[in-house]
């Protein structure tokens, strides 16, 4: 059945690139000690007792005590140290490897108090007397803090990851023993890509990974799935990544997701997003199943670029009688031509142009009611659209004070205007203008003001909107009767950032709508809310007018954030306060 290869062909491609997906040859070390520390706040790794070291280069090392600071990328062990390599052995009082540079520092075991350098681990030809490094033999104070994983086994890829087995983890105060626990501490950024939803609460477990892939289990919770499970696969290497995720798994609506991207020199990318939906008891056959997949391809050109984009959807992969949606499949390609920004002669402004031309398609639309768009009397299954656009901008203007940035503003400003049109007697006009100015008041407080204002027009040439007619007797909808497909939205906010410390910042935003056609508390159902308890507001006829957003987020541990957030909507209707507090956990 068509969602069974879908699912087959996701894991498939998952598999493909795990395969292609090049490891960066790297130094691994294995360690084994009666204690293994690491904290988190200085990527430290602190062993004591019977330890006992490996290296993919040849080394065995034992010890009394050994330290890793794996940024700076080098260890040292001390206490009764013998090594072995290929070129012999050796007895010490202290070994200090630098692995980047492959240079070890010895204090050996001598009569008269020496320190002797070698290179590339050949231990049969000490060079004595060299100068070394102030901190080669320098064991870091951690005194007073509590390490966040204790362990007696670690695996570390230098630069990369590392890999404990039987840990005890400090999760918030309580200790969790867990089969394995990996960490990723490599500058790779495409690592840190995310294909999951947002969450409340986001506990996440990496249970297994290496130099360019992290398999990890997520413990959720929001305020529309309650608590349950999710999966997360990454790949990446130098060029591009590919992330798949089940979220969640451990319910009977799941979301399959596939995030990828590759960038093979700097002028092109591909990047591709597909999510296939299943409502199943754990893997047995779906009872529904919808299936959407976004390609976008990026073609650099000299002072401009090519964005070509395609969209892929199936309502229904169950096929004619079975399963819930429609059995329409439409497919979207557009290909646009943007240019760069361009600079307007001698004035603080920045002008760009785009055009576009798409094709959208329903092969079954003229067989299944409703096809693309039902208009005039006519169903189509094919629309052509065509838009254009500019934007004109300015960068951050300097006012005041230029020599003192805490007297100084910044304005910023910019027009965007664009006309779309389609085979449908029909055509959108969107215009965006806006500005801000900020600035910082002290190190500590910052503080915004922002205008924006968007017209939309969706306007047909025959006919199009009829004039709105109230429900209920004597209530002021007179905009809504004036309303013929043109909307007004514009806002007006004040942000307030206050950071006291590096772990602990107070937002407060006040902002204030002047809508047309006017909001009226009850016209309109609230938007739905996401799983974090928002309501999902886009440009929506019935925007209450007047909020205010209080938000606290604080580090309540080294690898911990808490974000606490509610809206007061001034008694808009029977709207006071937001559903509920705003809480978000997350690693």
């Amino acid at each position: 059945m068509r969602a069974s290869r879908a699912a087959l062909t996701i894991a498939i491609t998952l598999l493909i690139t795990l395969l292609a997906a090049p490891a960066n040859a790297r130094t691994l070390i294995r360690l084994h000690a009666d204690r293994v520390e690491f904290y988190f706040d200085r990527f430290l790794l602190e062993a004591d007792g019977g330890v006992h070291v490996t290296t993919s280069d040849g080394l065995t090392i034992d010890g009394d005590a050994f330290s890793m600071d794996l940024k700076l990328n080098r260890f040292l062990i001390a206490g009764h140290v013998h090594v072995t390599g290929p070129t012999g052995a050796l007895s010490a009082a202290a070994f200090s490897d630098y692995v980047d540079f492959d240079r070890e520092y010895v204090v050996p075991v001598t009569t008269a108090p020496d320190r002797w350098t070698y290179l590339g681990t050949d231990f049969a030809h000490p060079l004595k007397g060299r100068e070394m490094p102030g901190d080669v033999f320098f064991f870091p104070d951690t005194g007073g803090v509590r390490p966040n994983i204790v362990a007696h086994n670690a695996t570390i890829s230098t630069k990369s990851f590392v890999k404990f087995s039987g840990p005890i983890v400090d999760t918030f105060g309580f200790k969790l023993p867990l089969p394995t626990f990996y960490l990723n501490f490599s500058s790779n950024p495409n690592l840190g890509i995310n294909s999951l939803t947002g969450a409340t609460v986001d506990v996440t477990w990496n249970f297994a990974g290496s130099d360019n892939a992290i398999s990890a289990l997520h413990a959720r919770y929001d305020t529309i799935n309650k608590a349950y499970l999710s999966f997360e696969q990454h790949v990446a290497w130098n060029q591009g990544y590919a992330v798949f995720s089940v979220n969640p798994f451990t319910t009977k609506a799941k979301w399959w997701n596939l995030v990828a991207s590759e960038q093979p020199n700097s002028r092109f990318q591909i990047q591709t997003f597909s999510q296939l939906y299943t409502y199943q008891s754990g893997l047995t056959l779906p009872t529904a199943s919808a299936q959407s997949t976004f390609v976008t391809a990026t073609q650099a050109l000299p002072q401009s670029y090519l964005v070509a984009t395609g969209n892929f959807t199936d309502y229904n992969m169950l096929g004619p009688g079975q399963g819930t949606g429609s059995l329409n499949h439409p497919t979207s390609l557009e290909l646009s031509w943007v240019s760069s920004p361009h600079k307007i002669k001698h004035l603080p402004l920045t002008f760009q142009v785009r055009l576009g031309y798409g094709f959208n398609h329903d092969s079954v639309g003229s067989q299944v009611p409703g096809g693309l768009q039902e208009y005039g009397g006519t169903v189509y299954s094919t629309i052509w659209n065509h838009l254009v656009g500019f934007n004109v901008s300015t960068p951050g203007i300097k006012l005041g004070d230029h020599y003192d940035p805490n007297k100084t503003y910044y304005f910023n400003a910019s027009l965007d205007k664009q006309r779309e049109w389609f085979t449908v007697p029909h055509y959108q006009d969107v215009t965006a203008v806006g500005g801000s100015l900020s600035r910082t008041f002290s190190r500590k407080f910052s503080s915004y003001f922002a205008y924006t204002n968007t017209n939309v027009a969706d306007l047909y040439i025959h006919g199009g909107y009829s004039p709105y007619v109230p429900s209920t007797p004597n209530s002021p909808f007179s905009s809504f009767s004036s309303f013929r497909g043109t909307a007004t939205y514009r806002a007006y906010t004040l942000g307030l950032n206050y950071i006291p410390d590096p772990d602990l910042l107070f937002i407060v935003t006040a902002q204030q709508r002047r809508d047309f056609p006017i909001a009226v508390p009850g016209l309109f159902p609230l938007p739905p809310l996401n799983v974090l308890g928002q309501y999902t507001y886009t440009p929506f006829l019935g925007m209450p007018p007047y909020n205010i957003t209080g938000e606290v987020r604080a580090r309540v541990a080294p690898h911990i954030v808490v974000d606490l957030q509610r809206t007061y909507y001034f008694n808009f209707g029977n709207l006071r306060w937001s559903p509920n507090f705003i809480l978000q956990v997350t690693q």
